[in-house]
């Protein structure tokens, strides 16, 4: 057998090699791609759990106010509406500001009673923020159908 021979076997032995593997790199790239969804819907529940966490109990007002802030940008769940709507009651007016700008945010009507209370909020800046809020939360009501 020529050396000319030899190589061009060679070359169809590792083609037909690839040509076999290709399923499976298929498969495992389809199974990375799925670990990869389910670890990034993780990661988000437990990055939710902890905002809404240190909204309900940190000391510091500052860590309340970013935690409600940063709430406003994740998933609209039951557990994130009811933490920000509780945090519409806080001790701090920048607390209930932003609670009120992230309840904004998720657009759910449910929060309408918790924000038109505190819109009578002594503090200007958070009653504002609730009225601009209730605005948008009506026009997301108005557009919904009826059940």
């Amino acid at each position: 057998m020529s050396s000319r021979n030899r190589v061009g076997s060679t070359r169809a032995k590792h083609a037909a090699r690839r040509r076999s593997r290709a399923p499976l790199w298929t498969s495992v790239g389809a199974a990375l791609a799925t670990l990869l969804a389910v670890s990034a819907v993780a990661y988000a529940d437990a990055r939710t759990d902890y905002l809404v966490r240190a909204l309900r109990t940190s000391q510091m007002f500052r860590v309340r106010a970013q935690a409600a802030i940063s709430l406003g940008a994740v998933q609209t769940e039951p557990q994130v509406v009811e933490a920000l709507t509780a945090a519409l009651r806080d001790d701090h007016p920048t607390v209930r500001a932003a609670a009120a700008s992230s309840l904004e945010r998720h657009g759910d009507p449910s929060a309408l009673p918790a924000l038109r209370a505190a819109t009578r909020d002594r503090e200007r800046a958070v009653a504002q923020a609730a009225e601009r809020a209730i605005r948008t939360l009506e026009r997301v009501a108005r557009s919904q159908p009826q059940r």
